[in-house]
């Protein structure tokens, strides 16, 4: 995930172009433009992110809409707000809206088994539709990975991928545990069709788009977005922006298949403040966190939406990524406010940047107009200590083999070793290299599908970048992503 460019800053303004909509313009928050205006190119620049759409939603009314940097690099096209962005994971709340949106019409219940509407699927008399939606099923992840497998972009239709991912054992007892998965939603996705008998993007088109005036949505399954919209961009560690490799048809399906402008992304979230859509008991079920089976808590997450409180403050998110994009949607329905931000590059600048912008709704006293960065801090005292862990020793003795181009083939998967092309490895080398001696110590463990995951700090003299490893059960590598770390404010 990674960085550099020239950027042009864009009047906070909307306009017409093919399906796209046309939002009143909003009443902007001069300030917050002014600072922006300082992190946002800074950010693109450190992280190498092409551009950034926005949109801002304070006291229930859109305060700004703007974008910065290239949505096209290759034609030095420069980003506005009417251009669609891919959302990746944060359209998982319109799949989840619309499961609801058939129990409100009494066509299913989120308690059904899976196997009353798709018996052929493995395991599907175990799983609840609930369970789907929650990430409390167990099917394993298709797309675990921060980049995009080979096997991704090879066609497959919905069933195949059902019958190949839905068949594999499951990761753990449905109701035991938490553990996210994409293969939940487009089981959820054909569930939607089956019931509905019409095309999943179809009734959302005309459950949920339509009546809320969302007229940029677009179905990315099938259909590459138009010249008009924003490309993705991808950098194997700190090298030169590429073109993104897109998905081929039906992955994304439920799971990530929306693509739409920042400012009707905010027009969602002003619905899901407002509760204008759904019935208030649907709102309800939505937001309550996961259960596992025994009725302990098994995560903060609801219905295709994360519920961990923010700043204090009750907060409904998402983020998401795809194949050369990431995203961000944070609503704040207490405080009628959210900040959504799309991004063309796979760097966490739109995510570090929907940090900066909450803090800035929520900040109290007076704020410069130029927000100053903070300086990187040393690594801490522990980071020698920790430094002598086993599994931090392999995450360094990988780094410094990439920083001379080259790879230990036998420590990763099949999936791991394809990532490494011939151009991946000089791309590693060349930009890694320069920076020189590095410490390591380890930031954070978990669990995506049957992989394991661990993330590591590693601090050169001059950048901090950001480590993602992905083991196999077999102990080998399926991932070694490097991400700059993005620049902090204050």
């Amino acid at each position: 995930m990674p960085r550099v460019i020239a950027f042009g800053l864009l009047a906070a303004s909307t306009f017409v172009t093919g399906q796209q909509s046309t939002p009143a313009a909003p009443a902007a928050d001069t300030q917050l433009t002014r600072r922006l205006d300082v992190v946002v190119p800074r950010t693109l620049e450190a992280t190498g992110t092409p551009s950034v759409s926005v949109a801002v939603v304070r006291g229930g009314s859109v305060v700004l809409t703007r974008a910065w940097g290239l949505a096209r690099v290759e034609s030095r096209t420069t980003a506005t707000p009417a251009m669609r962005y891919p959302i990746g994971s944060v359209a998982k709340q319109f799949t989840a809206a619309a499961m609801l949106l058939l129990q409100q019409d009494g066509k299913l219940s989120l308690d059904d088994r899976v196997s009353r509407y798709l018996p052929d699927v493995a395991h599907a008399d175990q799983v609840a539709i609930r369970q789907l939606l929650n990430h409390t099923a167990g099917y394993d992840d298709y797309w675990a990975q921060d980049f995009v497998p080979d096997y991704l972009l090879k066609t497959a239709d919905v069933p195949q991928i059902l019958r190949e991912w839905g068949g594999r054992p499951l990761t753990f007892t449905p109701g035991a545990e938490f553990r996210y998965s994409n293969t939940n939603y487009v089981i959820a996705g054909a569930i939607i069709e089956k019931v509905s008998g019409g095309p999943f993007f179809r009734f959302l088109q005309s459950r949920i788009f339509g009546p809320l005036g969302m007229r940029s949505a677009f179905d990315y399954v099938k259909n590459p977005l138009p010249s008009a919209d924003a490309a993705g961009y991808f950098k194997y560690a700190l090298g030169p922006l590429r073109p993104a490799r897109r998905e081929a048809d039906a992955w994304l399906f439920g799971a990530g298949s929306l693509a739409m402008t920042a400012s009707d992304l905010a027009t969602w979230d002003r619905s899901v403040m407002s509760r204008t859509l759904l019935s208030e008991a649907s709102y309800r079920e939505q937001q309550t966190e996961a259960r596992r089976a025994d009725g302990a808590r098994a995560a903060t997450y609801g219905l295709g939406v994360e519920l961990a409180p923010r700043l204090g403050r009750r907060a409904v998110s998402h983020l998401g990524g795809g194949a050369g994009v990431m995203s961000a949607n944070w609503i704040f329905p207490d405080d009628r406010a959210a900040v959504v931000v799309l991004s063309n590059g796979k760097g966490r600048a739109a995510w570090s940047i929907a940090d900066f912008i909450i803090g800035e709704l929520f900040a109290t006293g007076v704020r410069p107009d130029k927000p100053e960065e903070v300086a990187r801090p040393a690594p801490p005292p522990a980071a020698a200590t920790l430094g002598m862990r086993t599994d931090v020793v392999k995450a360094r003795r990988i780094l410094e083999d990439l920083q001379k181009g080259v790879l230990d083939r036998s420590a990763f998967t099949e999936n791991g070793n394809a990532f490494f092309s011939k151009q991946a490895l000089a791309d590693f080398s060349a930009s890694l290299a320069p920076l020189g001696p590095v410490t390591v110590w380890p930031s954070f463990q978990g669990k995506r599908g049957s992989l394991a995951v661990r993330g590591y700090n590693a601090w050169f003299a001059t950048t901090t970048l950001l480590i993602t490893i992905m083991e196999a059960p077999d102990g080998r590598l399926e991932q070694f992503q490097v991400a700059v770390a993005p620049p902090q404010w204050k």
